[in-house]
């Protein structure tokens, strides 16, 4: 397909005076249904929160119009005047939607919405990974799994086996018993197994998918892409009531017979409630372990499950299994399975495994949308053409694929399932990969893997009786879905009325995935319609407006510096009087738009509004009695959500030795409800990769020095380790060395948080003679904190010994120093001007179990919101309803701080592939305007750290 015609015509050039016209997209009112709620999350629809961070949907409107929000390109078709009126409709109020139609048969579009804008695909990337692979993969290509042993311990010598992974993920899957057969072929021809050692280096690179949400990793559809791998790398857990006040039991459900016993730690804090009550059953798995903590209550004699969690270390679980399996029939094992980075040379093959073909997994994979599926056929695309089983090898397989389709540049994939919201691709993208592949030898495989709607064989996870369309005789429709947790998207093929085989995208960006993701939605209606072309029912329309009023030069001049901003971005501008609340501009102001920092305005004007002007002091406790300056007791440092410095620390010292405390004999505690890592401190929408980097800070009562540490990186010798040391040299983080010094070129040092852990893993390189420093963000901030007091203590004279310690319990006893909390303006301000998450959690804590509550009032917008802090990748706002929270702080003396700050200069901040501006600027004669401005589908840098450009 020829681009020339795809001119789009909804841009205008960012000049200083003309600036950027990118269109926005209608409405939402509606509700999931139960089905489709269950649908979405068989979808895989993630779902993201901190602890005590709640997401806000609402709908509060205004009185003024809203400018219309697509732009379609001017064609006359039936189909798109049927668009043009479905894209209005009030459930794709909030949305920016991008959808194309093209008619494969006739070789002409149909119709299109902002064909060129590029938006989350959620699972439609599925599409482009099935593709890819198929490019370099026949059909009937099958995985193999093989079970190795030595030459010694075929002739009857005790030892291991090995079970060698090339990627199957549907190993043991949905009630297969693989390994049982396995674990018969091998005692078959091994006599005395001690143990199974699992081999998954067929794969290398990280187990997880760039940006992936931390938040999914522990999710059953989050399971992390491993060369070995059985039952997806899942496990379901199910919790029965037993007699009220007990403990309900916890037992494990498995595909297969095989079970993989000691795998599993489970700390059970549920109780078994009396009948008739609610049942609030919840499990979560730790990160970096296999620790599941089961929390709540259940009635007895009832059970809730099967509860579905991911599998940390799938390759070990996968060699559990079968080690368990022959176990089961018979061997003997005195230790666990276990896992290896590399196979003994000389060995061999004691039995083998074949998956079904690719056409049955492709078919598996896109009718149930299975993540672990797509990211291991990902990898193994890469395998296949390059002989490397990573994520680059398989961007290489794409990258070549998407050359001879010809598709238009800017795509942005970083996974193969579609799990990650840095994905980007737009609808006409997608259309000419549909295109592409009804032009491949492998098409009838591709098409047939795809959901077809009103096939009972065929339907996937829309199977009826809500999923039912009433299409016409002899017409079929062929869908990938997609979502994330405000998308719902449906891309595939249309045998329409007149026989025409049509191809078609449509990407909904903003609104929550339940309000669409119905049957009968407007984005259903856009699809199902495609099927009566050319006579194609409903409402039709003319082109909607698309912006109203006239571009202000401030905000033009802030767009034409925006880098890399053209018409597949995602543009919202609102400009609103500050003193009367008049709208004077508005492009896309009430589509919502995914957001970085921005949500920080909104959480520093309701603590303005809503808080004392300082942050509860900070306290010394001592427990015991005082004997010739010997404390015989604790002593513990207590704040609530306070960032102390290295003076601060000096003086509460300073004020413990003259309260005459010469010696602690007991311990030096901190007050912190959580120790060590844990995952519910950070957002759950932020990217894992963030762990342990300077700027993603997590939640604590103390911080010290915004828990700010550093890596300091020296070179040595050429071929040597770099020198690395720890800033404090006593932060309560562990590195891990692989560094190497060379002699010349730039420094390529990396860090990364073993998850589930206080260890960091330095890579890369260093040239000789070269000092980096790497910004690091301790863990354990209050373990951070109350360490950085004991060498206070011991500056200031007092002797202390041991290692601090956490208490969950409110301290006792006496009061013996006290130093003031900071003000809540302070925080206000640095929230804005630092990127770090300490400011911002400390407001969010202070603000307390209400916050959502206040924080939607203060908003009154539509908004989804899942972290107000600013570190998820999955926040949605729009701009109408921040220039209008900026204009009712411009009226509130409360807000005074704030506003000074946005006086002085628009604040402006970046994130992975976003922008936003915010502020005031001088309006006609002496008036002031408040300006919003965000941008999603921008390139993307590499770096998952926000940064804060102005002031």
């Amino acid at each position: 397909m020829g681009r020339r015609w795809m001119a789009w015509t909804g841009l205008a050039t960012a000049v200083a005076t003309a600036g950027i016209l990118i269109p926005h997209a209608p409405s939402f009112t509606k509700t999931a249904s139960p089905a489709s709620v269950q649908a979405a999350q068989s979808e895989g629809t993630a779902v993201f929160h901190q602890t005590a961070v709640h997401p806000v949907f609402h709908t509060t409107s205004t009185s003024t119009p809203r400018a219309a929000q697509s732009t379609p390109v001017p064609y006359a078709t039936p189909l798109q005047q049927n668009w043009n009126a479905l894209v209005q409709a009030p459930q794709l109020i909030h949305s920016r939607v991008s959808a194309y139609a093209y008619d494969l048969t006739a070789h002409r579009p149909l119709a299109a919405i902002n064909p060129t804008v590029e938006l989350i695909p959620g699972s439609v990337t599925k599409l482009f990974t099935s593709a890819a692979a198929l490019s370099v993969m026949s059909p009937q290509f099958r995985y193999q799994t093989d079970v190795l042993a030595s030459p010694a311990v075929l002739a009857g010598k005790p030892g291991p086996v090995y079970l060698v992974g090339h990627g199957d993920p549907w190993l043991e899957a949905n009630g297969r018993h693989d390994l049982e057969t396995l674990a018969q072929q091998v005692l078959a021809k091994v006599p005395h197994v001690t143990q199974v050692i699992g081999i998954t280096n067929a794969y290398t690179g990280p187990v997880y998918g760039v940006g992936w949400p931390q938040g999914t990793l522990t999710q059953n559809y989050g399971a992390g892409s491993t060369a070995l791998m059985a039952e997806r790398s899942e496990v379901a857990v199910l919790v029965s009531g037993t007699s009220p006040g007990q403990k309900p039991l916890v037992t494990f459900k498995f595909n297969g017979t095989a079970q993989a016993p000691g795998l599993f730690q489970v700390i059970n804090r549920a109780s078994t409630s009396g009948s008739g009550s609610a049942d609030t059953i919840q499990v979560v798995r730790k990160l970096g372990s296999n620790r599941l903590v089961v929390t709540g209550h259940l009635a007895p004699g009832t059970a809730i499950g099967p509860l579905p969690v991911s599998v940390h270390n799938g390759a070990q679980f996968a060699a559990g299994l079968l080690q368990s399996a022959m176990a089961r029939d018979g061997a003997s094992f005195k230790v666990a399975a276990t896992v290896a980075d590399t196979v003994p040379s000389n060995l061999q093959v004691v039995a083998r495994h074949f998956s079904p073909p690719l056409s049955y997994e492709l078919a598996m994979q896109n009718r149930y949308s299975i993540n672990q599926l797509a990211e291991n056929l990902f990898r193994a695309a890469g395998l296949a053409a390059t002989g490397t089983g990573s994520v680059q090898a398989a961007q290489t397989v794409l990258s070549k694929m998407t050359n001879q389709a010809q598709i238009a540049p800017g795509r942005i994939q970083v996974d193969g399932s579609g799990l990650s919201p840095l994905d980007q691709m737009s609808s006409q993208q997608v259309v000419e990969l549909l295109q592409y592949a009804a032009t491949q030898p492998w098409f009838s495989t591709f098409q047939n893997s795809l959901i077809h709607l009103n096939s009972a064989k065929a339907c996937g996870f829309l199977c009826g009786p809500f999923w039912h369309y009433a299409l016409p005789a002899n017409t079929a429709i062929w869908v990938k879905p997609g979502s994330l947790s405000n998308q719902w998207n449906l891309a595939g093929y249309v045998k329409a009325e007149d026989g025409h085989l049509i191809a078609f995208a449509i990407l909904d960006d903003g609104t929550p995935t339940q309000a669409n993701m119905v049957h009968g939605s407007p984005v259903d209606q856009m699809m199902s319609n495609i099927a009566f072309w050319p006579q194609v029912p409903g409402p039709k329309s003319g082109p909607p407006e698309t912006v109203s009023g006239t571009m202000p030069k401030a905000v033009s001049q802030l767009l034409a510096g925006v880098p890399g901003l053209s018409s597949a971005s995602n543009v919202a501008v609102s400009v609103t009087n500050a003193a009367t609340g008049q709208i004077l501009y508005q492009q896309n102001g009430n589509t919502l738009v995914r957001a970085g920092l921005a949500p920080r305005a909104i959480l520093d004007m309701a603590a303005l509004q809503h808080l004392p002007a300082a942050m509860p002091p900070v306290r010394v406790w001592e427990a015991g009695t005082i004997q010739n300056g010997v404390l015989q007791g604790n002593l513990t440092l207590q704040g609530s959500n306070a960032n102390l410095s290295p003076s601060d620390l000096a003086a509460l010292a300073a004020h413990v030795e003259a309260a005459g405390i010469t010696t602690v004999s007991g311990e030096i505690r901190y007050v912190n409800g959580i120790s060590g890592f844990n995952q519910n401190r950070w957002p759950g929408g932020m990217a894992w990769e963030a762990f342990g980097k300077g700027w993603a800070v997590p939640a604590s009562p103390l911080w010290y020095n915004g828990d700010l540490a550093s890596i300091d990186v020296s070179g040595g010798t050429p071929g040597s380790q770099a020198q690395v040391a720890l800033s404090p040299a006593d932060t309560p983080m562990v590195i891990e060395n692989q560094t190497t010094t060379v002699k010349t070129g730039p420094s390529t040092l990396n860090f990364s948080q073993k998850l589930g852990s206080n260890t960091i893993i330095l890579t890369g390189s260093v040239p000789v003679g070269s000092t980096q420093i790497l910004p690091l963000a301790p863990s354990d901030p209050g373990l951070y904190a109350a360490t950085e007091f004991v060498d206070a203590l011991r500056t200031a004279g007092v002797r202390v010994s041991g290692q601090p310690e956490s208490s969950a319990e409110a301290p006792t006893g006496r009061v013996v120093a006290t130093l003031p909390g900071s003000s809540i303006a302070s925080l206000a301000l640095q929230s804005l001007t630092s990127s770090s998450l300490m400011a911002p959690n400390a407001l969010l804590g202070q603000l307390g179990r209400d916050h959502g509550t206040i924080l939607a009032a203060t908003l009154s917008a539509p908004a989804s919101v899942f972290d107000w802090t600013g570190g998820s990748l999955t926040n949605y706002l729009t701009t109408d309803g921040l220039a209008g929270a900026l204009q009712r702080a411009y009226q509130n003396p409360k807000d005074a701080a704030l506003v000074s700050l946005l006086q002085g200069q628009v604040w402006q901040s970046q994130s992975p592939e976003q922008y936003e501006a915010l502020g005031y600027v001088p309006g006609p004669g002496n008036t002031v305007d408040a300006v919003a401005i965000l941008i999603s589908g921008l390139a993307w840098n590499g770096s998952f750290a926000p940064t804060v450009i102005t002031p």
